[in-house]
């Protein structure tokens, strides 16, 4: 199951990568300092970006943009997207969280408050909204 699920995740980073232009790769990792938003280190980083709030729980046109990217390292993305233990969930859960409180605080489109709503409902209002 693991390594099945490490296959899906490869593929679909590979497709994603593909998704988002060189221009706006760069443009994330300048903004960030090339380095990880989670634990601000600059080694072991993940070529693709990682989007904070994804195509499923956000629709608009805009998702590629670079207020819903940040660069990340390898070990915090991957507790995001699979973490086995619950140690390692709650790590990812937070890291998650903290991806998307970072993306909603450079977000300045017309989609704010359905973003807000995505964060209420997933989080309460244990989240920081500026």
């Amino acid at each position: 199951m693991k390594m099945l699920k490490s296959v899906w995740i490869v593929s679909r980073c590979n497709i994603i990568n593909e998704m988002i232009s060189e221009k706006t790769r760069q443009e994330v990792y300048h903004r960030d300092r090339e380095k990880c938003v989670i634990t601000d280190e600059k080694k072991d980083l993940e070529r693709t970006p990682h989007h904070c709030f994804a195509k499923s729980e956000y629709f608009a046109n805009d998702k590629n943009q670079s207020w819903n990217l940040v660069t990340i390292g390898r070990e915090p993305h991957r507790f995001i997207h699979f973490a086995f233990t619950d140690e390692n969930v709650s790590v990812g859960k937070k890291a998650a969280k903290m991806c998307r409180e970072i993306a909603l605080s450079r977000y300045e489109g017309k989609h704010k408050d359905k973003l807000i709503k995505i964060m209420k409902s997933r989080y309460g209002n244990n989240f920081v909204e500026n």
